[in-house]
């Protein structure tokens, strides 16, 4: 069974959905510490003049707070994402079957980046037809205090993983000594970003994953399947 496991990101981009779908189950890592100014609050959307960040606010907390704890600031910050993607993507191809969902998405109220996060990823997943199991690092018993591969390690022993799905990013500081010796099998991505008609050109990658799917429709789930 194969595993994979990332921090609940936020409009993730298309390598994010190629790895869930790529495994049997995908850990939601809520329960590790936020960071600030990256993807678990932010996200890219193409524009006329090339790309812009969609940023969700969130009230201070301390160093070191888990993202499942992270409160969003309330202060209509959902409004204008919806207004900044229906303005940027009115135009795209496949808008229409999804500018309901989105519109209705973004007039609720979270409380939790988590939450919020969370949501938008079983839609996103729905969407793209990928049923692989979802699983929150906060609901599966994990030891405290582990950090790193350790930390992966017993989330996959607690999932009744065989082998752990690398994203490439981790290559530098996964520790393939201690996978294994734990008899988890190490394997990592290879994903090859996708190129696809965009609402404007030339074509720029690692946009959010709505900017694929908003441009190709139905076709977006076997694209994610396939790079």
């Amino acid at each position: 069974m194969i595993v994979a496991a990332h921090q609940p990101n936020y409009l993730s981009y298309t390598g994010f959905f190629n790895k869930i779908a790529k495994c049997d189950a995908f850990i939601l890592m809520d329960d590790v510490a936020f960071t600030r100014r990256d993807f678990t609050h932010r996200n890219k959307i193409r524009t006329a003049q090339g790309w812009m960040w969609l940023t969700v606010p969130f009230k201070h907390a301390p160093l070191g707070t888990s993202i499942k704890d992270i409160e969003i600031n309330g202060n209509g910050w959902n409004k204008r994402h919806w207004e900044c993607i229906y303005h940027m993507y009115r135009r795209a191809e496949c808008f229409s079957e999804y500018a309901e969902d989105l519109e209705s998405f973004y007039s609720m109220n979270f409380d939790k980046l988590a939450e919020l996060n969370i949501s938008l990823i079983k839609w996103l997943l729905e969407k793209l037809g990928i049923n692989t199991i979802l699983l929150k690092q906060s609901e599966m018993d994990i030891k405290q205090g582990l950090k790193k591969s350790d930390l992966l390690i017993e989330m996959v022993k607690k999932a009744g993983g065989d082998t752990y799905l690398s994203g490439v990013g981790a290559v530098d500081y996964v520790d393939r000594d201690k996978f294994n010796a734990s008899g988890i099998k190490l394997v990592f991505q290879d994903f090859k970003h996708p190129t696809y008609k965009q609402v404007y050109e030339p074509f720029i990658q690692n946009m959010s994953i709505i900017d694929l799917l908003l441009c190709c429709g139905e076709e977006s789930g076997k694209i994610v399947r396939e790079c």
